[in-house]
């Protein structure tokens, strides 16, 4: 009984993060993460700002890495129903912001250190009738760039794919999409799980009734979640079965690769816990109530923030922490920024740096901790 109270409270509580279908004909294809909810806020509007100096009085390390070696940014796919705002790449870090009031993908330049808009026509907009790059939302890195996006008919979302510096269309329409060996494996509107295999614009039925969100493929299984269980789908066999990895969870999930990091119930509330990628070998990571989908990862540590939504004056809301992925130790204070779930990306061509979304600003911040560096738009 207890159980069920907390979870209807959260589901009050996070409506947008914890909202799950109960049929196809309900599924919400405008169903979006607390994380997603971009408003239109001028840089006179920067609430951080005095607490934060210039991108210019800050440079990142950047190290090398070939195109084709880049590793797979899970963790940053997850700050979103169907993926990244940020995808850090070779010679730029691609991100979405609010510019000229609305969201616009934009690019920051390592050689130069500024940014400037993806698009680079003097005429365009950037809205959705002119320029697809200008409503690209949820990013995805395999081979070339990917992304959803939407088209002028119904506002339907297609998966596009980068081409001579433009978006084009290539398959949809979708909910969310990831990449696999042979396709595209993608939720639909009606809540199915499809597979557009490469050069075809033709779904192939998977699973009927497929009402989770977050896929993303980890060897050969297919990954996703609702509010109370993670599952897993076998891409190998000929019949594709959903098979629960994970029960009693609440909210949804996150992955660095090579574990699922979930919240539980520990001794009457929530706490964050991680297994391995079958369900195996479940350990309390921290006993405190921290949304998966705001954490992040490199080799040697979780990074995560804090938000206290029922009670505002908590002075640690917007707190960003580490915390040795061996489990060892306390969490380290990095920073305090005052922000509502600020969100923290690692960037793996940068082993000193972290890239900080709060409040529609993003900002660079050392690894060890310090202030935040804003990054300021054109």
């Amino acid at each position: 009984m207890k159980k069920n109270t907390i979870l209807y409270l959260f589901s009050t509580i996070f409506i947008f993060f914890l909202t799950a279908c109960s049929d196809k004909s309900n599924w919400k294809d405008d169903f979006r993460l607390e994380a997603d909810d971009k408003e239109n806020i001028s840089s006179e509007d920067n609430l951080l700002l005095n607490n934060s100096e210039t991108s210019d009085v800050y440079k990142p390390t950047w190290i090398d890495i070939a195109p084709e070696d880049m590793p797979y940014q899970y963790a940053n796919m997850f700050k979103s129903v169907s993926g990244a705002f940020v995808i850090d790449l070779t010679e730029k870090i691609l991100f979405e912001a609010t510019y000229q009031g609305k969201p616009t993908l934009m690019e920051y330049k390592k050689d130069f250190g500024h940014i400037e808009t993806f698009c680079k026509l003097a005429t365009c907009s950037h809205n959705t009738d002119e320029c697809v790059a200008g409503n690209v939302y949820q990013l995805d890195y395999r081979n070339q760039i990917l992304c959803a996006g939407r088209t002028q008919k119904d506002a339907d979302i297609w998966i596009s794919q980068l081409k001579n510096g433009r978006f084009e269309f290539v398959a949809g329409p979708v909910n969310s999409f990831v990449q696999g060996d042979d396709g595209y494996y993608c939720t639909t509107k009606d809540a199915s799980l499809v597979r557009f295999k490469f050069g075809s614009d033709k779904p192939q039925l998977l699973v009927e009734k497929f009402q989770y969100i977050k896929p993303v493929i980890l060897g050969n299984y297919l990954y996703a979640a609702n509010e109370v269980e993670v599952v897993r789908v076998d891409l190998r066999g000929p019949v594709y079965n959903v098979e629960t990895v994970i029960s009693d969870v609440i909210s949804c999930y996150s992955t660095d690769g090579n574990h699922l990091y979930y919240l539980k119930m520990e001794s009457e509330k929530p706490a964050l816990y991680r297994c391995d990628l079958k369900g195996n070998n479940q350990e309390l990571v921290l006993n405190k109530l921290i949304f998966p989908t705001y954490l992040s990862y490199d080799d040697t540590y979780i990074y995560y923030s804090t938000t206290n939504r029922n009670n505002p004056d908590d002075p640690t809301n917007g707190n960003i922490y580490r915390f040795s992925k061996d489990l060892s130790g306390e969490p380290e204070l990095l920073c305090e920024t005052n922000a509502n779930y600020p969100v923290v990306y690692v960037l793996p061509t940068s082993p000193d740096t972290l890239l900080v979304e709060a409040n529609n600003f993003y900002y660079f911040l050392p690894k060890t901790g310090g202030e935040l560096i804003e990054l300021v738009l054109p």
